[in-house]
Parts: C-alpha cells; sequence; structure tokens
C-alpha cells in the first residue's frame, strides 16, 4: 500500500483506509531532530524542555495572567518630522 499523486491530490493504492497515525509519527520525529531533541543537556535544558515547576513561560491555569501596564501613547510623527530625521 502507497500513496500516488493524483489530479485530486494524494490516493491510497492497495488498500483502504488513511495512514494519518504514520504521517504524524513522521512529523514528530521531523520535530525532535529540528529541536534537538536526542542531544538535550538535561542539567541545563532548553527553556521549552524544563519541568513544569521551573519552566517561567507555563501559565497556571487556575491563576488569573496579570494585565500588562499600558503605555503611553506614541506621539505621532509627520512625514517632515522623519524626513528631518533622514537629513541630520
Amino acid at each position: 500500500s502507497r500513496e500516488v499523486r493524483t489530479p485530486k491530490g494524494w490516493a491510497m493504492m492497495g488498500r483502504k483506509g488513511g495512514n494519518e497515525a504514520l504521517d504524524l509519527l513522521c512529523y514528530d520525529r521531523a520535530a525532535a531532530i529540528v529541536l534537538n531533541a536526542e542531544r538535550i543537556n538535561w542539567d541545563a535544558p532548553p527553556l521549552w524542555a524544563r519541568p513544569q515547576d521551573t519552566n517561567p513561560t507555563i501559565v497556571d491555569a487556575d491563576r488569573p495572567v496579570p494585565k500588562p501596564e499600558p503605555s503611553a501613547p506614541e506621539k505621532k510623527r509627520s512625514f517632515r518630522d522623519m524626513w528631518d530625521k533622514k537629513a541630520n
């Protein structure tokens, strides 16, 4: 059983059913290779691979996320202001 390209897209030849599980396995393997997951130094792992209790990027669903402070609006610049900056 294999897939062949037809004018309407990919089609399975030889058997009924899809091979999504195999496709997903290949995608996962490729992602692991790109992220160097097999070569992680577990004494100092990258941020995405740290355990939940030491990973600052994980948001606790039970705790509300603080809203950022609003920043001061930026002063609108005219074309002339930008031109003058380039001339100097």
